[in-house]
């Protein structure tokens, strides 16, 4: 049933529901993908940090409770610069700078599509033309959203091919 003003009051309480639970979807989302960039990267930081401080030491006495304390240093070393090479293959793959990136883009844009219906629906000119109009601009950029995320994801799948370079840390653009 339309209103006065020739809009169907379903279709919009519909929309700003939908809208309403993506924005909050996509705003925990992107909270996440912030959290976990910055949390790889600060671990990483601490990794490289007390790896060289470890291959910097230089220790006079060659043995502590029994245990060459040379031998204890290079194996934590070791130890840490491989804990870092996995954390950096891990940030390669899930791309949490790239996600955070284009979830706050697609957050930004829901926010601006929910004031938009707002300020629409509230207009005296205001038809069903208009909310549909915004429908369909939510259903574009949650598609868009999608492949972009689908491409990252088939992009890293795929197998490099010998020689070409690879991108290894976690730049690029995913959704």
């Amino acid at each position: 049933m339309e209103s006065a003003k020739g809009l169907a009051p379903e279709n919009v309480t519909v929309l700003e529901g939908e809208l309403a639970a993506q924005i909050s979807s996509f705003d925990g989302k992107r909270n996440h993908n912030e959290r976990m960039f910055r949390w790889m990267r600060y671990v990483a930081i601490a990794i490289g940090a007390i790896t060289a401080l470890l291959l910097g030491l230089k220790i006079k006495e060659p043995i502590l409770l029994g245990l060459q304390v040379g031998d204890v240093i290079q194996n934590l070393a070791l130890a840490l610069t491989t804990t870092g090479t996995a954390l950096a293959a891990i940030e390669a793959f899930r791309n949490p700078r790239a996600l955070w990136i284009r979830y706050t883009e697609t957050y930004t844009s829901l926010r601006g599509l929910q004031t938009e219906l707002k300020y629409v629906v509230t207009r005296p000119s205001a038809s069903q033309a208009d909310v549909d109009q915004i429908f369909v601009r939510l259903q574009k950029l949650l598609a868009d959203t999608n492949s972009e995320w689908l491409h990252v994801r088939e992009t890293i799948a795929q197998p490099q091919k010998a020689g070409a370079p690879q991108n290894v840390a976690g730049g690029g653009n995913a959704g």
